[in-house]
């Protein structure tokens, strides 16, 4: 077989178009979209977040041709690699407090529809001091609002917790304010009867 460098280039990117050409499917077996880099399973939309099997609450999701593109070791990632490592998918560090989540509360976290992570009270603090939920993700940018195509685990998860988060942004309207607009909205009442 001749390997030279042109020939080489030509069954890698040949390999490549295969690999990502191929169907991966989930332990349910529905088709899987995503890769759990920590327990290294392909996951489908559905089992990202399964409330009676809670394996994979905070651990690093991504696609599989990222995981596959990583290195090996940490060695590599002091010499100015941008690519993470694989020893670095073994724990997972909340974006916003930098400190590690827990694999074994489901409550201390959530993981938006994007597959980011985060403490529950990092992110509603973080919701709560903009005027909305339609804000990006801190992580990837991508809005927080954003949902799939079609509803999942996942996505109904995060409408919850979008739904108690601008509850309580309701309750936390100062009264002040709270009260100038009710009356202000019952005075033009009084003055047309």
């Amino acid at each position: 077989i001749d390997l030279s460098s042109e020939n080489f280039q030509r069954l890698n990117l040949l390999f490549k178009h295969i690999m990502s050409a191929r169907k991966r499917f989930c332990a349910c077996q529905e088709e899987a979209e995503w890769f759990c880099y920590r327990h290294r399973r392909h996951l489908c939309a559905n089992c990202i977040y399964d409330e009676l099997n809670q394996r994979h609450i905070a651990c690093k999701i991504g696609k599989y041709d990222d995981f596959i593109k990583a290195k090996p070791s940490t060695t590599s990632q002091g010499q100015g690699s941008k690519s993470p490592s694989i020893a670095s998918y073994r724990t997972n560090q909340c974006p916003i407090c930098d400190a590690l989540l827990p694999d074994n509360d489901a409550r201390a976290v959530v993981r938006l529809n994007c597959t980011c992570v985060y403490h529950s009270n990092c992110l509603q603090k973080y919701l709560l001091s903009n005027a909305s939920n339609n804000v990006p993700c801190p992580k990837c940018n991508v809005l927080v609002t954003q949902k799939p195509s079609n509803e999942t685990n996942l996505s109904r998860s995060v409408d919850n917790f979008l739904r108690s988060v601008s509850r309580q942004r309701l309750w936390n309207i100062p009264k002040t304010h709270a009260s100038k607009s009710s009356s202000s909205s019952s005075s033009p009442a009084q003055g047309a009867s």
